[in-house]
């Protein structure tokens, strides 16, 4: 479980569009999207479906920082991980984006100067994001690279997804590799998510991580060795208001 977390600047020039290095916790966040990979019975739906989590990460120290489960990817449920986000730790600095249309919605990054969706026009209203103060900035497409996150995201296809608690409901990691009891079972919402909050905290518990920054210490102590430092801001209750407004628009 090696961690190559970035630990020096905070966004490279805007024509490369790329997160290399932080100094420090939230000086920059990545966002992004994950189909898990478990059947899960979904209130209103028939047949077992595959949720979709949006999560958001420290650039420094690879924390994963606050996320939210939802049927589809969409802006409702980015705002609701940046709400959780907002509230529990602050405003970050910078955030780097994937090029989803859940995070290219105006009502989520409009005023951004760099994307690869929708046109781009002055006149276009600010978004959420961009009235806090937060610069906003997207991936190029088709270079995961760019994007932390997605490390984090190779890890949870064992650490979630094959949880014995998940057995039966696993899907495998894709159609030629379906376990033997494929599709046996689904799991109920509340379990999943309940299972999924845990796991993800162990994830960031876990100690011998080995990047240059964390050196031996576990995500959770990376990260709060700086924040502890670092002059974070914090929202105020109409900043949180406006996450509110953003997921009804």
């Amino acid at each position: 479980h090696r961690y190559n977390a970035p630990s020096k600047a905070l966004l490279v020039p805007a024509n490369r569009f790329e997160i290399v290095e932080c100094v420090a916790a939230l000086e920059a966040v990545n966002a992004d999207g994950h189909k898990i990979d478990v059947f899960v019975h979904w209130p209103g739906i028939k047949d077992p479906v595959r949720p979709q989590i949006i999560m958001i990460q420290d650039v420094m120290s690879g924390k994963m920082l606050s996320w939210a489960i939802d049927l589809n990817p969409n802006k409702v449920a980015v705002m609701q991980a940046f709400m959780r986000l907002f509230r529990t730790y602050g405003l970050p600095k910078g955030c780097l984006f994937d090029n989803g249309m859940e995070f290219a919605n105006k009502d989520v990054s409009g005023g951004a100067k760099h994307r690869f969706r929708f046109k781009i026009s002055n006149e276009e209203p600010m978004g959420v994001l961009a009235m806090m103060g937060i610069d906003v900035r997207f991936a190029r497409p088709a270079r995961g690279q760019s994007k932390p996150v997605e490390r984090g995201f190779r890890d949870f296809t064992i650490d979630i997804a094959r949880d014995p608690r998940f057995a039966g409901a696993y899907t495998g990691p894709n159609v030629l590799a379906k376990p033997a009891n494929y599709m046996s079972r689904a799991i109920d919402l509340e379990e999943f998510i309940r299972v999924v909050d845990e796991r993800i905290h162990e994830h960031n518990a876990r100690e011998g991580r080995t990047s240059d920054v964390a050196a031996g210490r576990s995500l959770d102590e990376t990260f709060a060795a700086s924040f502890e430092r670092t002059p974070i801001r914090k929202p105020t209750e109409e900043q949180l208001r406006l996450c509110l407004m953003a997921q009804y628009k």
